[in-house]
């Protein structure tokens, strides 16, 4: 059962992670959240690699990189968009959808049977998302569906969960040519070279990006977030290796719920009793999406 406590770690960690940045991006901008947290999170992978055995990736998992790259920091940018504009509660649990967006491009695309589990876990999912705007029920029917599209930080998460399910297909391609923490370390250092240019090129613009962020607190949720981060990933990596990666996928998305409950509880974000409910059937149609 080590595999479980690990990703229940795992899962913790990465809601943790998103409650330290939400608070950090009322005073600095996406780009750099992003880049620091990374920034953070790497020296203390680096610092864990002989733990798990590090080796060099082969060139054709670099190429694989390449091709993630810009999709994946698209992701990363307009999930840290998400947060600040929009409730924890109204905006995690919609990476949901990316298991069921997997599914069904594998059903259209492939010509894949989706399995009884799968059609179940994708119905699951969408039940889940309208109960999570179920308080304007009593307006219309369609009101919670409606509401979805009305709120950006929803909009922004539905398009990282498209996203995230390109990049899990060839995230999985990299790792069966390398192993989950060689490619994880590379990928995230990967991440964080084209962050440093990027917000180089940003502060050779504009200097006083970084010059007006004067709150102290600022930086140290920062750090924090991406010790949160480091420890997420290690846990995950971890869990990897002792049970099948459905399974520890399946528990680390508890932090669907455990989201939603930091909402509540840091943000005293409303209507938490539909955002409860919503966010746990949704981790129910993942659990059955994996598992199928």
């Amino acid at each position: 059962m080590k595999w479980f406590y690990l990703s229940l770690t795992a899962a913790f960690f990465t809601s943790l992670a998103d409650v330290f940045n939400k608070k950090v991006l009322k005073e600095m901008d996406e780009w750099f959240v992003i880049w620091l947290d990374l920034l953070v999170t790497m020296p203390i992978l680096i610092l864990f690699s002989g733990y798990f055995e590090f080796t060099m990736p082969s060139s054709e998992v670099f190429m694989v990189i390449l091709e993630l790259l810009p999709l994946e920091i698209a992701a990363f940018y307009l999930y840290m968009k998400a947060i600040r504009v929009s409730p924890l509660s109204l905006t995690v649990p919609f990476l949901a959808f990316t298991p069921v967006f997997t599914i069904l491009t594998a059903g259209l695309i492939l010509g894949e049977q989706i399995p009884t589990t799968g059609i179940l876990g994708v119905s699951l999912v969408s039940a889940g998302a309208y109960l999570l705007n179920g308080e304007h029920m009593l307006k219309k029917p369609c009101a919670p569906i409606v509401a979805i599209f009305k709120v950006p930080g929803s909009r922004y998460m539905l398009i990282v969960a498209m996203i995230y399910a390109v990049t899990s297909t060839l995230g999985k391609k990299a790792v069966l040519l390398s192993d989950p923490f060689s490619f994880g370390l590379v990928y995230i250092s990967c991440q964080a070279i084209v962050l440093t240019v990027i917000n180089t090129v940003r502060l050779a613009n504009n200097p006083d990006l970084i010059k007006r962020v004067k709150n102290k607190k600022a930086w140290m949720l920062v750090f924090a977030a991406g010790i949160s981060m480091a420890i997420m990933v290690m846990a995950h990596f971890s869990a990897i290796q002792l049970a099948p990666v459905s399974y520890m996928i399946s528990v680390k998305r508890l932090s669907l719920v455990i989201s939603v409950i930091f909402g509540w509880l840091v943000f005293r974000e409303e209507e938490i009793l539909y955002r409860i409910l919503g966010a746990s059937l949704m981790m129910s149609g993942v659990v059955l999406v994996y598992l199928r």
